[in-house]
């Protein structure tokens, strides 16, 4: 029983001691990263850690892949070129954070807030960003290809260039955001809101639109080849010289169809079958 007693003993002391450890080496990890050299260049691949503030940290090309960075801080973090591949940043504070060109492939940033982030030329493909808050976000040149932004905060978001081909943006908000060339092509953009979209040459060719609201959304010389528009509101879009060639038009509102290009495959009037 005694020999029990103290293997219990031996046991909580080293428990406490583990958990003074990493208080403590949380506290080093937050004056390290506020030092001159930051954590730039740092190695904390499939690292824990939940929580952590590491608001204006400077981790330009760090390596976090596959690492627990759940609730974390980093507000105005510096993460120029990171690798944060398979990262998991669920609920994570991205606010101004630097992330151009940072490879964030297969993370998971469901609500995540990157309001205001510098994400131009980021990868993100098949990421996961569902209910994520990216308002203002500049996301020129991103790579989003397959990525989930259901129910996403895109509103005014700079999108010009960037790949968001096959992207499920089921009931997202696109509000004002801002996506000259943006390639849509098969992305699921179902009850989403487009409201005041500048979409002037995107390639929306085989998207799903279905019930999305794009009211005076600008979309001249658009290519909407074979899209789905089945029930969406168009009220006061501008379409001139937008392709609507086998565009499915059933149960669309506000449609003027003058100065687009292509024959629609169904009309407006055309009988729509659930």
């Amino acid at each position: 029983m005694k020999r029990k007693g103290l293997w219990i003993a031996l046991a909580a002391v080293a428990v406490l001691s583990l958990g003074a450890w990493w208080k403590w080496d949380k506290m080093r990890l937050w004056y390290i990263a506020r030092s001159d050299g930051g954590l730039v260049g740092a190695n904390l691949w499939h690292a824990k850690l939940p929580g952590v503030d590491l608001k204006g940290a400077n981790l330009t090309k760090a390596t976090l892949t596959g690492a627990d960075l759940r609730d974390v801080q980093l507000g105005a973090a510096k993460l120029f070129e990171a690798n944060l591949v398979a990262a998991n940043l669920e609920g994570a504070n991205l606010t101004e954070a630097h992330l151009e060109r940072a490879n964030l492939t297969e993370a998971n940033l469901e609500g995540a807030n990157l309001t205001e982030a510098h994400l131009r030329g980021v990868h993100l493909k098949s990421a996961h960003l569902k209910s994520a808050h990216l308002k203002s976000a500049d996301l020129r040149e991103a790579n989003l290809r397959g990525a989930d932004l259901t129910g996403a905060d895109l509103r005014g978001a700079h999108l010009r260039g960037a790949d968001l081909k096959g992207a499920d943006l089921t009931g997202a908000d696109l509000t004002r955001v801002g996506g000259f060339q943006v390639d849509l092509r098969d992305a699921n953009l179902r009850d989403a809101n487009l409201t005041r979209a500048y979409l002037r040459s995107a390639d929306l060719e085989g998207a799903d639109l279905k019930y999305a609201n794009l009211g005076n959304a600008d979309l001249g010389y658009a290519d909407i080849e074979n899209a789905n528009l089945r029930g969406a509101d168009l009220t006061g879009a501008i379409l001139p010289m937008a392709n609507l060639q086998d565009a499915d038009l059933r149960g669309a509102t506000g449609v003027n169809l003058e100065g687009t290009i292509g024959t629609p495959r169904f009309m407006p009037g055309d009988t729509l079958d659930e």
